[in-house]
């Protein structure tokens, strides 16, 4: 069945993947199940608006047969098979009446929410999830949308009332039925999309799920994954003396974390007695099924606590001093301690001290260290349940002090699949035990041991090591990785730190998005502020355009490095451009696009002025020339003469540069404005006067 599911749901996708919404959508989930010989359905929008419509004016159920040779939706045949409507006022009050306990809490709840639909739109919902959607409503109106849904959903009557449920009996056993449900009427904003759901007509059977058990220390923790869509968890506990079954909570829990796991813990337990429980849960419609069972025999997991090295000194030339604490007061199941001792602080310790020590004994002299070799010590504290707790290994510097000579790199190299080879210069020294490899990510960073090179053998038989290989990522924002070492002899002198060896990462880490900070649009140009990529490898910007969503992008600059402004003044009025940013790194890498952002210039309705007016007087006429831009088409320009009072009136219009005037003047002051067919116009030219002498 999960495959027919899978394959309808590819179907779906395939068909809506180019789809552009011209208005916001919202979606119809369908939920449906086979039982007593027929199909359940639940439906729920997931927007209260198209909710409160489909409780107006009720819901359009669609039935087709899922066949083998079904490739795409198209071939689904889709048969309207009934129709679904919420109660009557009157029905909503005989129901009420009628029903008891949580139901009739439940019904009322319902019966309140829808009447009072229509005062806000929001909230979504989805089925696929159930109860985890809680996590992601973020507002109260959302938060009440989630628990209607999970009331209506899970309770049968609600269900019914709400109009939110249909039932199909009118199917064959072994088939595959796919449902959708539409409104009867849709008067919302929404593009509305019936999501399909695909029924086998086969009882439901839930299995009982693996149930997996950490002991702890009076506590046993529960694991299991939710995956067959029963959801929330009640535990019951037998009781050890009377063998009747607890129940631990009245109140389901639901997993409000991401993914599939949920879990469960009981404390106050007794250590070493064995517990028997019972794990129920609900399926989508609201039953209550046990989904497992486990057991579990919680232990004493709690070690004593870490005694402390006081002293841990090579005093004599056979002996080593051992000396440490443990603060009081000791725990009841104290029982003592033991010595060991190993060649390094991780190493294989061995026990040096007789059986496990008395719990008054906090001294220990050892006799059989190892000359010219190092000598950790640890000290262990043990209860009788046989927990452990050990203080931290303690180094005893033998008599020898001077330490090897600064260690010197020879080279380092890094290859493509993040592999680092060191090599260093060999120490002449005759006790050098090796070398300590530190790495950082940047040098004036704190350097931390990632390699240790110690020879626990004599260097005639086994040459101390010289080339170390180190492994890192290569997807890091630091180009760079460094690193240090010293030398240490076998009495664990350490040298002095080498110089720091710097090593080139192959970069295979695009560079941080870019982002648009401010969008200033203007006339003529469009100015673009953005922050730069945060990558310190980053060595330029391209900056893209285009004038549709649905075009490819093309670029129009390249921003260098430091630059966070650019002017695009290549641009046309009333034009829509769409822009957006890559950064390129040293490496030829180049980040994502940054999110678009969308300028379009606009027009002011400021024109030119007119320019050169000239007047010019012929034989038996006065001709009037000017100048004006030749991008401006169908210009009328309106010629203006000054009256006697040194006002300026309106003359004549013309849709030439030139006016020829058929009468002889005296004297005459002339001004030209010019207006465009789309409402621009200009400021008055400059006043040209004429003097007939």
């Amino acid at each position: 069945m999960k495959k027919y599911i899978f394959l309808l749901i590819t179907l779906l996708s395939s068909v809506a993947i180019f789809a552009q919404a011209e208005k916001p959508e919202a979606h119809i989930n369908t939920l449906g199940r086979y039982k007593n010989g027929k199909v359940e359905l639940r439906f729920l929008p997931d927007k209260k608006q198209v909710l409160a419509d489909g409780i107006k004016d009720g819901f359009v159920i669609q039935r087709a047969l899922f066949e083998e040779d079904v490739f795409t939706l198209e071939d689904l045949d889709f048969k309207t098979i009934g129709k679904s409507k919420a109660f009557t006022p009157a029905k909503w009050s005989k129901a009420i009446r009628k029903a008891t306990g949580k139901t009739k809490d439940l019904l009322q709840l319902a019966k309140d929410f829808s009447e009072n639909l229509d005062k806000s739109s929001g909230g979504t919902f989805s089925l696929d999830d159930g109860i985890k959607e809680l996590k992601n409503a973020k507002a109260k109106e959302d938060f009440e949308f989630m628990i209607f849904g999970m009331s209506a959903l899970r309770n049968t009557e609600v269900a019914q009332a709400v109009g939110i449920s249909f039932d199909d009996p009118n199917v064959r056993p072994n088939q595959r039925y796919v449902y959708r449900v539409l409104l009867a009427k849709n008067t919302t904003k929404f593009d509305i999309h019936s999501e399909p759901t695909l029924v086998q007509t086969k009882e439901v059977v839930y299995q009982e799920r693996d149930i997996y058990v950490k002991l702890g220390d009076t506590k046993l923790s529960f694991q299991w994954e939710e995956t067959d869509g029963v959801s929330g968890v009640l535990v019951e506990r037998k009781d050890p003396n009377s063998n009747q079954w607890k129940l631990l909570s009245e109140t389901p829990a639901y997993n409000l974390l991401n993914g599939t796991n949920n879990a469960f813990l009981d404390t106050s337990l007794v250590n070493y007695q064995k517990y028997e429980y019972r794990f129920f849960g609900f399926t989508p419609f609201g039953e209550k099924v046990q989904f497992g069972h486990a057991d579990g025999i919680p232990r004493d997991l709690t070690p004593p606590q870490s005694p402390t090295f006081v002293k841990a000194k090579h005093e004599k030339p056979k002996e080593v001093h051992l000396e440490w604490k443990l603060d009081k007061p000791m725990e009841s199941d104290f029982q003592g301690f033991i010595v060991a001792r190993g060649q390094t602080n991780k190493g294989q310790f061995e026990i040096i001290s007789n059986g496990i020590l008395p719990s008054s004994q906090h001294e220990f002299v050892d006799t059989s260290f190892v000359p010219h070799k190092p000598n950790y010590y640890v000290v262990q504290a043990i209860d009788t349940s046989g927990n452990i707790s050990s203080a931290t290994p303690y180094f005893v510097t033998l008599i020898d002090s001077i330490p090897p000579a600064q260690p010197k790199f020879v080279s380092g190299i890094i290859d493509s699949n993040g592999v680092v080879t060191i090599t260093l210069e060999l120490n002449k020294e005759e006790d050098l035990m090796g070398y300590r490899l530190f790495r950082a990510n940047g040098a004036e960073h704190e350097f931390s041991v990632i390699k240790e090179g110690f020879n626990p053998e004599d260097l005639i038989i086994k040459p101390v090591q010289v080339v170390f290989y180190d492994t890192v990522t290569l997807k890091s924002l630091t180009p760079n990785i460094f690193y240090r070492a010293k030398a240490l002899d076998y009495n664990f002198n350490q040298s002095a730190f080498s110089n720091v060896l710097k090593v080139k990462r192959v970069d295979t880490i695009p560079p941080v998005m870019p982002v648009f900070k401010k969008v200033v649009v203007g006339t003529d140009q469009v100015v673009l502020n953005f922050a730069p990529s945060s990558s310190v490898d980053v060595v330029a910007h391209f900056l893209y355009r285009r004038t549709s969503s649905s075009e490819p992008w093309e670029i129009i600059a390249n921003i260098p490095k430091g630059q966070k402004k650019y002017v695009d003044k290549a641009v046309k009025q009333k034009v829509k451009y769409y822009y957006s940013l890559r950064a390129k790194d040293d490496s030829d890498l180049y980040s994502e696009y940054a999110f678009p952002v969308v300028a379009r210039p606009y027009d002011n309705g400021v024109r030119p002025v007119v320019t050169d007016l000239k007047v010019e007087k012929l034989e038996k006429e006065t001709l009037l020339t000017w100048s004006y831009p030749e991008k401006y088409k169908e210009v009328v320009f309106i010629i203006y003469k000054k009256d006697k009072k040194g006002r300026l009136r309106r003359l004549v219009s013309t849709d030439k540069k030139q006016l020829r005037i058929q009468k002889k003047m005296k004297k005459a002051d002339f001004a030209v404005k010019a207006f465009t067919r789309d409402g621009g116009e200009s400021r008055v030219s400059d006043v040209v006067s004429y003097l007939d002498n």
